[in-house]
């Protein structure tokens, strides 16, 4: 399995409104959101339960000599996508473009922050997967 695109096409699906299809007097009830990271494309197949399964893409960083890699790995699969999320999350806002100019320089700019403050993002402009920032491999 391979993880999605990076940038704004990679975004796409995490901008959404919560609140699709909820009746509007309902809507006060809605709390917030979540966003998972299925890992499964890391751990051996033993350990996923998928006996009969193909290696998982990215089980040289299943050991825990490669745990650094892995962070890296899976921060850069997260992150910027779930800074968008988290933005519909807590206030979406329909006429916000995750396309545009705006919004991407606008969570590229975040996720240099935070990157800059230490934080296993996927790099701004670059596309991260199981095994690879930016085209360079994690191991």
């Amino acid at each position: 399995t391979n993880s999605g695109p990076g940038g704004p096409e990679g975004w796409s699906k995490c901008h959404y409104d919560i609140s699709t299809g909820v009746p509007p007097n309902q809507r006060h009830l809605l709390l917030g959101g979540e966003m998972s990271m299925w890992s499964d494309t890391y751990c051996y197949e033993s350990q996923c339960g998928a006996f009969s399964a193909p290696m998982p893409v990215g089980h040289a960083l299943f050991p825990p000599s490669a745990d650094d890699s892995f962070a890296k790995s899976i921060g850069g699969m997260i992150w910027p996508r779930g800074f968008v999320a988290a933005a519909s999350f807590w206030n979406f806002n329909a006429s916000a473009d995750p396309a545009s100019q705006a919004f991407e320089a606008g969570i590229y700019a975040l996720n240099d922050k935070l990157a800059a403050r230490g934080s296993l993002v996927c790099p701004s402009h670059c596309s991260c997967d199981q095994l690879s920032a930016c085209g360079r491999p994690y191991l």
